[in-house]
Parts: structure tokens; C-alpha cells; sequence
């Protein structure tokens, strides 16, 4: 078959999509799987690629992680990869990428995820030309801190904190992503003691091997506050060993070292974070720092950071070939029979605040019904006073979805 040779140049909507039951290796931009083609390979770590893919029939466009079958069983990541499910599929937040669904090829695991801006906060970060403002750290600081406390109210950590896992969208909003090492059933008091994540990010006491709470999600939030507000690291060197030889020889955090551009109440912020525990500040605690105060927490999802230049990828980038490496598919019993999976995700942020009052701000509809229903008149009244806002209701609506 030499589709992939064909298509070479050929623009996108030139090309003739087949469905089929695995991605054309040569081209996956030619096959279509449960109705999703590749468009174009947008980043890859540990054993899975993350890729552009739309669905066939009406354009729309998604994040899809996709990983070799062979790789997960090579490198005993089974029961991993079904916990990643399992907690991703539970996860339903504003500050967390969605999982829209989930299947499997005889050779891949897919995950078809919500498509965030291209860019992550490292990228974005790292870029010497990208201006950022004080306020729009913090507000992003924010919503990582809404982000965590919805995930520790539903009793997941996260792991993995770091900069590469906070996504934004074209508004500008941060989104947790990346579940891979996430562990579930940890209340405030649970302690696990498995060493995993991202060295530079680790909390000393995972590094330590001794047991660590949730709150290793806050260490990490720590790491990037630093790195967000000095524009450097905590360490000196990149070197792993290094920045391990250094956390566990402490005897108290305040023998860390912070860059000098970390001052005053910047400083006390990265500092009530980066401790011990249980000398680390709460999450809750978090919301009420001094750093925090400008942030408009009631209203932190209508509030859109000023020149976002975060582009979605545009379908016309994809004018190259999507070559996927040939793998073998399993032989005997597959143990990704139960993966599949579709989410009801256009209903779902509607629901969040219903589920979730905590987390909620007054809307719109709350104070026209309570204005409704405590307003002294007739039905007759009443009945007028609805039908004359209800158009103002739906465009509200509208431009509220548009957020997401």
C-alpha cells in the first residue's frame, strides 16, 4: 500500500480517508479508527505519543495519546494504564483535561482527550520572548490550585506536577493533564510511598523513600511558583543525582537556596509551600496567602488573561505524512479487552457546579431566580418578568460554553 507516498503534498482535504480497525502506518492521516484520524504528532514521553486527531465527519479537532500494546506489557505498565482510565474517566473539572473516550487497535491504546493550545507552560515559559505579567501568573497559580483541589476532593494525586502538565487553552486557562502516574483513594491522612514523578519536582520525602500524602502535588506547586515568578530553577545543576543528593542530605527546608529574584512576598509564598511535611501549607491555606490576594477568585473562569497568544494547531499544518512505527499486534489474550469507553463530555461542565457547590461562584442564574422567586407579585408578573430575561439567559449560556 502506498497511500503515505501518494499524499505526500496532498492538501489535507484531498486526501481519502478509510476506516478501518488500526491506523495506516505509513499515513494515519488516510485511516479513520472509531472515526478519528491522525492529523499531525504534537509531542511524546515514557511510552505513549500524544497526537492531533479529528473526527471524521464533523472536523472536530481533539488530543489523542496513543501507546504501543507491545511497550506497556514490555515494561509491566498493564495495570497502570487501566488506573490512568479508571481515574481520568471519574475527572470532571474546568482545570483538568477531559477524557472525551478511549478504545483500542490490535496493536494501540488510544486515548481521545479535550485539545488545549498547543503549548504547555514550559514552552510557553521558556520562550525569552514571551512576556508574561505578574497577574497572570498568579491567576494561572489559581486555577492549578482550584485544578488540585478538585482532584484531592475526589481523592486522586497527581504525581507528576510540573510545568509540561499544565496546559492552557486558546482563553488562556490552565488544564491538569497527564494522569499516567496518578493514584486514587488518597485522602488528606493516606500515605503511599511509591517514588515516582519528575526528579527536579519531587518532594524530599518520595525522594527519601519514606511515606509522602497528597500533598507532594503541593511541593510540586511550590516548584512551579519559583520557576514561574524568578523565571529559573531551584537548582543549580540538571543533573538528577545532584538535585537527589541535595534534598535528602536536608535537615530543614530552610536550608534551600532560592534564586535572588525571589523576594519579599513572592518569597514567602514559595517558601510556606516548599516544606516538609506536615509544615507545608494546606491548599485551602494556599487560597488566603497574601500573594494570592489580587486573584478574582469568584469569578477566576470569566477572567482571560490579556494577550494569550496561545493558537490552537491549525488542520493546514498537516501537509506531512503521520508515520507511526509498525508494531506487532498481540498474540492470545488481549488485556485491554474492557478499555473502551465515550464520555458525555458536552454536558459535563454544565453539571460541575451543580456537583461540586464548593468550588462554585454565584452565575447568572442564580441571581435571576432568586430575583424571580422573591419578587412580590402574581404568576401574570412573574410569567412577563421570565419571558422578557429568558433570551438574555440563553445568550448568557452561550457565551459561558464558549469558555470551554
Amino acid at each position: 500500500m502506498s497511500q503515505g507516498h501518494h499524499h505526500h503534498h496532498a492538501a489535507l482535504e484531498e486526501i481519502e480517508v478509510v476506516p478501518s480497525d488500526d491506523f495506516n502506518h505509513r499515513d494515519a492521516r488516510t485511516s479513520s479508527v472509531q472515526g478519528h484520524r491522525l492529523l499531525k504528532r504534537l509531542g511524546s514521553g515514557g511510552y505513549a505519543s500524544v497526537y492531533l486527531s479529528e473526527r471524521v465527519n464533523n472536523g472536530e479537532l481533539f488530543a489523542m495519546k496513543i501507546m504501543k500494546k507491545w511497550k506497556i506489557i514490555k515494561y509491566d505498565a498493564i495495570d497502570r494504564t487501566v488506573d490512568e482510565l479508571k481515574i481520568h474517566k471519574q475527572l470532571d473539572s474546568p482545570f483538568v483535561i477531559k477524557l472525551i473516550a478511549s478504545f483500542h487497535t490490535p496493536t494501540r491504546v488510544c486515548m481521545v482527550l479535550e485539545l488545549a493550545a498547543r503549548r504547555n507552560l514550559q514552552e510557553i515559559t521558556d520562550d525569552r520572548h514571551a512576556l508574561i505579567y505578574d497577574f497572570k501568573i498568579k491567576c494561572w497559580l489559581a486555577e492549578m490550585v482550584l485544578g488540585l483541589e478538585y482532584l484531592h476532593y475526589k481523592r486522586v494525586m497527581h504525581r507528576d506536577i510540573k510545568r509540561e502538565n499544565m496546559l492552557l487553552t486558546c482563553q488562556g486557562h490552565i488544564k491538569i493533564s497527564d494522569f499516567g502516574l496518578s493514584k486514587e483513594g488518597m485522602d488528606k491522612d493516606t500515605f503511599t510511598n511509591t517514588k515516582c514523578g519528575t526528579v527536579p519536582c519531587m518532594c524530599p520525602e518520595m525522594l527519601m523513600r519514606i511515606p509522602y500524602t497528597r500533598s507532594a502535588d503541593i511541593w510540586g506547586l511550590g516548584i512551579i511558583a519559583l520557576e514561574l515568578i524568578t523565571g529559573r530553577s531551584l537548582f543549580d545543576s540538571d543533573n538528577s543525582q545532584s538535585i537527589i543528593n541535595k534534598l535528602t542530605s536536608m535537615k530543614s527546608c530552610n536550608e534551600l537556596e532560592y534564586p535572588s529574584n525571589l523576594t519579599g512576598v513572592g518569597l514567602s509564598f514559595v517558601r510556606a509551600i516548599l516544606q516538609f511535611e506536615p509544615d507545608r501549607i494546606s491548599l485551602e491555606r494556599i487560597r488566603g496567602h497574601p500573594y494570592l490576594e489580587e486573584v478574582p477568585w469568584t469569578s477566576i473562569l470569566e477572567f482571560t488573561p490579556l494577550d494569550s497568544s496561545y493558537k490552537m494547531p491549525k488542520k493546514e499544518y498537516s501537509h506531512r505524512p503521520v508515520i507511526l512505527s509498525k508494531c506487532p499486534a498481540l498474540e492470545g489474550d488481549d488485556p485491554f479487552e474492557g478499555f473502551d469507553y465515550l464520555s458525555d463530555w458536552r454536558a459535563s461542565y454544565g453539571r460541575f457546579w451543580l456537583q461540586y457547590p464548593h468550588f462554585r461562584r454565584t452565575t447568572f442564574y442564580e441571581t435571576f431566580s432568586k430575583m424571580l422567586l422573591s419578587t412580590p407579585c402574581n404568576f401574570v408578573t412573574r410569567f412577563t418578568i421570565f419571558t422578557t430575561m429568558c433570551p438574555l439567559f440563553v445568550v448568557f449560556l452561550n457565551s459561558f460554553n464558549r469558555l470551554f
